[in-house]
Parts: structure tokens; sequence; C-alpha cells
């Protein structure tokens, strides 16, 4: 696989294993997402783990991997704070019309 085809399956599996730990909507934790991030890729863990094998045995490479995959995840980060404080603030936004309503009410 290419070099940014492993970069987005490294970052996928990133993310698999740090939802691990946190509850899913059917408030599971220790959920095992590696074979959504295979089915996603159309791969399993065979072709995973060879693909990983050849590029960590070309050091150059696999950093380059790395820091493709390092600015994925900071984008994706920065996006879902982005996300949470427009959230925030029409969660603000609608507690203000409502109190305004209330005070109206009386």
């Amino acid at each position: 696989m290419s070099k940014d085809e492993m970069a987005n399956i490294l970052t996928d599996m990133f993310l698999a294993s740090g939802g691990k730990n946190i509850k899913n909507i059917q408030l599971k934790r220790k959920v095992n997402y590696f074979p959504l991030v295979y089915e996603k890729y159309h791969i399993d863990s065979t072709q995973f783990k060879e693909s990983n094998f050849y590029y960590v045995s070309r050091i150059d490479d696999y950093q380059e991997i790395l820091k493709k995959v390092e600015k994925k995840l900071k984008n994706l980060k920065e996006r879902n704070q982005e996300e949470i404080s427009v959230r925030d603030s029409i969660k603000k936004i609608e507690r203000g019309i409502k109190s305004d309503l209330e005070e109206e009410d009386y």
C-alpha cells in the first residue's frame, strides 16, 4: 500500500486504539474497533502487519508517514474543538433565550 494509504490507516488505528477506553453510544467500553478499520480499507490484519513491517524497516518512509498521521490527528482535534465550541455557544444562546422567555412570563 502507498504511504498515503498507510497514513490514513494508521490514523484510524490510533483513533480505534484511543476509543477502547471511551464509552460508545451503547455505553460499552473496551470495544475492539480494529476490525472496522480493516473493513473500511478492505484489508485484513495480516496485510496491515506486512505493510507496517515494510515501512518500519524503511525508517525514513515510516517517519514521513508518522508526520502525516500526526498532522491528520492534529487537524481532527482542532475540528473537534471547533465543533464543541460552536455547540457550547449554541447552548449558551438557548439558555439565554429560555431565561428571557421565562422572565417575560412573570
